[in-house]
């Protein structure tokens, strides 16, 4: 299990300057990226679907701004991941899905790491796909400011 306090983002020791994010104090997960049904790049926002060993625990439904990792690299890439059903689209199957942020190469088959650092809402079920792409937005604002502190 993990926490989505914002004690991983930055420290402040002794009342100072905020000290840089350690990737190490993360709670990393790991996943392998497979193809989903393609929803998410239809209305513009590509997502990594992911599958887990059988001991994963994921947190509860929601949308959450979290970090993801691609080996080899220790880059930290900003994100948003959605975690349970897509009631939008009547498919109540629960699934964990990443739309990195500004990033665009295909990953189908990679491991990547991922830590959940801020839950931003539930999940919801949209009147029409506009007002998703919509909501979408805002979470990818909210995850940027997040991530960004």
């Amino acid at each position: 299990m993990f926490s989505t306090s914002r004690t991983f983002g930055t420290r402040e020791p002794n009342g100072g300057n905020p000290e840089p994010l350690d990737p190490a104090n993360l709670p990393w997960t790991e996943g392998v990226v497979e193809r989903g049904r393609g929803r998410g790049k239809e209305i513009g926002f590509p997502t990594a679907n992911l599958s887990f060993k059988d001991d994963y625990v994921r947190p509860r439904d929601g949308v959450y701004a979290c970090w993801v990792r691609l080996a080899p690299t220790e880059e930290l890439l900003p994100a948003v991941m959605h975690v349970g059903p897509r009631p939008t689209f009547d498919d109540m199957e629960i699934s964990v899905e990443i739309h990195i942020l500004d990033f665009n190469k295909d990953i189908y088959g990679h491991q990547i790491e991922f830590a959940p650092m801020e839950f931003i809402r539930p999940v919801e079920k949209f009147d029409t796909i506009q007002e998703l792409q919509d909501a979408i937005v805002q979470d990818c604002e909210k995850a940027r400011e997040f991530l960004n502190s």
